[in-house]
């Protein structure tokens, strides 16, 4: 992944995102990666479902106390395991087209082309992929007309860039972060 939704979340503060806690660093065990244990992974679940869970809530839903499960939170986003994100609908704030755009770029232009797409605001997740394309990114913009511009203008004056695809987003049913 190059750039993730939380990123775009960030970026949209401007100056005051420096305001925001930093991303926890990871105290990683023996192996690289946290201590999690089948308790966590259920309070995980739980909250991957419905990130508002109040750890009263949590406790009804597993073999926890209230207070091993805030204990628990506190822990696996201390670590790392677990983050909290925030997303803002774009809609809500004047981006009305979502669209998806799929890349199929030459290998020896692959960075290049991620480090520029990566660093204009209107991109809002950008990951290398495999098959037909090299790279998909969600991209959202103002208008029709913006979309036209980014194409025209950014999208085509990318080195390596052989062919791009670009879907509309219609609907989103819910938003999910996963790293």
């Amino acid at each position: 992944n190059f750039k993730t939704s939380y990123d775009w979340g960030r970026e949209l503060l401007g100056e005051q995102a420096s305001l925001l806690p930093a991303p926890p660093i990871p105290a990683p065990d023996s192996d690289g990666q946290p201590k999690v244990d089948a308790e966590d992974l259920h309070l995980m679940e739980l909250l991957g479902a419905d990130g508002r869970m109040s750890a009263a809530e949590l406790a009804k839903h597993s073999n926890l106390s209230e207070s091993a499960v805030r204990r628990r939170v506190d822990n696996l986003s201390a670590t790392g395991a677990l983050h909290f994100a925030t997303f803002v609908d774009p809609q809500l704030i004047g981006f009305e087209v979502p669209v998806f755009l799929w890349l199929d770029v030459d290998l020896a232009a692959l960075e290049e082309v991620a480090g520029a797409l990566a660093a204009r605001h209107e991109v809002r997740y950008l990951s290398a992929t495999a098959g037909y394309s090299n790279l998909i990114a969600e991209v959202i913009l103002r208008d029709l007309d913006r979309l036209y511009l980014f194409l025209t203008d950014v999208v085509g004056s990318l080195p390596g860039v052989r062919r791009s695809e670009v879907g509309l987003e219609l609907a989103t049913v819910k938003r999910n972060y996963q790293t």
